[in-house]
């Protein structure tokens, strides 16, 4: 059975670990308030912190899958950065960040019944209270909660 795009926006029990989906196609993560996860300011600096922002279709909030790593769509090619899991911390509250992509396991998430769970720590993707603009990305324990959250537009 082949993998189209249009999985990818099922949401609820996709592993886009196992599936080797390509990363032919971007997507944007949203919250299904109007806020979506973004690469703060469109910068490609190692460590430019990874937030919440009002939603606006931006090179900075879009991503590809490299099976289960993460890449910013305008930093993809010779030394993408990915979404990473600042200094490889596995305790909740740890901040997330953009980072030279290195294949380490703080940069490795699957996504299970909506939310992005990091493949280090089993902790999910968060920003707290899902709808507030500049709060950063951090990991923290599942619980289903609004800033949690994370459907795939493609």
């Amino acid at each position: 059975m082949s993998i189209s795009p249009k999985m990818l926006a099922l949401g609820g029990l996709l592993l886009v670990l196992t599936l080797g989906c390509s990363s032919a196609r971007a997507a944007i993560f949203y919250n299904g308030t109007a806020t979506c996860l973004d690469d703060k300011q469109g910068l490609t600096t190692p460590g430019n912190p990874v937030q919440a922002y009002t939603c606006n279709t931006q090179y900075n909030q879009q991503w590809n899958f490299e099976g289960s790593v993460i890449q910013g769509v305008g930093t993809t090619g010779n030394g993408g950065m990915c979404l990473d899991i600042k200094k490889g911390g596995t305790t909740p509250g740890t901040l997330v960040d953009l980072w030279t992509c290195t294949g380490a396991t703080n940069q490795q998430w699957y996504y299970w019944n909506g939310q992005r769970i990091s493949q280090a720590s089993g902790l999910c993707l968060d920003v707290g209270s899902g709808n507030t603009s500049g709060t950063q990305a951090f990991i923290n324990t599942c619980n289903g909660s609004a800033g949690q959250q994370w459907f795939i537009q493609s």
